[in-house]
């Protein structure tokens, strides 16, 4: 049986569903829970359940976030379909702008503060082109291929793109473990052994990584945060 929400959508034009989806969507604006379920995105409760540790770590920074960027718009080579979380970031930080990256030509129907990128994120080149005109970074969500090789290369050209104290997520990391997507524990050039080097920087204090954060398909890297000031004598 279908849920309610989405049985409205049949019935009803998309414009006019999302419109009532973003009435809706502030009402419920401090709840990334309800937000997922509204936006229809596997972020959340019904599905991956991404979006209790997402707000853990990230509702007292939910009006200080400037700079979202996610790769993977969702729909996949329609270019009309996709960009449900893109809608429940913008809903859930209210002062931010939304950039979402995907492999594919995208063209969304409400794009107050979402801005649509393209690029392959395996092609390292093509990445830095594509968001070489964003601000940098507060949240980067890594939503895409899933493959590890594309996984490393995303991270290596935008961890240093990320604020100060910012947080750089990977999800659906179960595919860390599969040889089709690339996968293996404790091979070189995977996404474990990027999780594992992050880990390395924390416990022997090099690099700008703070902190791992590790959930059943997700783990976010936090970005060391800016010295403080030393105080004046």
């Amino acid at each position: 049986m279908s849920r309610p929400l989405e049985r409205v959508t049949a019935v009803f034009p998309r414009p006019i569903v999302n419109f009532v989806k973003q009435q809706v969507g502030r009402a419920v604006s401090g709840h990334l829970d309800a937000l997922a379920t509204v936006w229809f995105t596997d972020k959340g409760p019904r599905h991956h359940g991404y979006t209790a540790h997402y707000s853990r770590h990230l509702k007292r920074r939910r009006r200080s976030v400037e700079t979202v960027l996610e790769i993977g718009i969702g729909g996949y080579g329609r270019r009309r379909y996709g960009g449900h979380s893109l809608y429940m970031w913008r809903s859930f930080f209210p002062h931010a702008t939304i950039y979402g990256l995907d492999i594919h030509e995208k063209q969304l129907e409400s794009t107050h503060r979402i801005t649509v990128l393209q690029a392959d994120q395996s092609d390292r080149e093509a990445l830095r082109r594509a968001v070489q005109a964003c601000p940098s970074f507060d949240l980067v969500v890594d939503d895409g291929s899933h493959m590890g090789p594309d996984v490393v290369a995303s991270f290596e050209v935008l961890f240093p793109l990320l604020n100060a104290g910012g947080i750089y997520a990977i999800e659906d990391v179960f595919y860390a473990y599969e040889p089709a997507f690339g996968g293996a524990p404790w091979t070189p050039g995977t996404t474990m052994a990027l999780v594992k080097d992050a880990l390395d920087d924390v416990n022997l204090g090099r690099g700008q990584v703070a902190a791992v954060h590790a959930y059943p398909g997700l783990v976010l890297i936090e970005k060391r945060p800016a010295p403080r000031n030393a105080i004046a004598r």
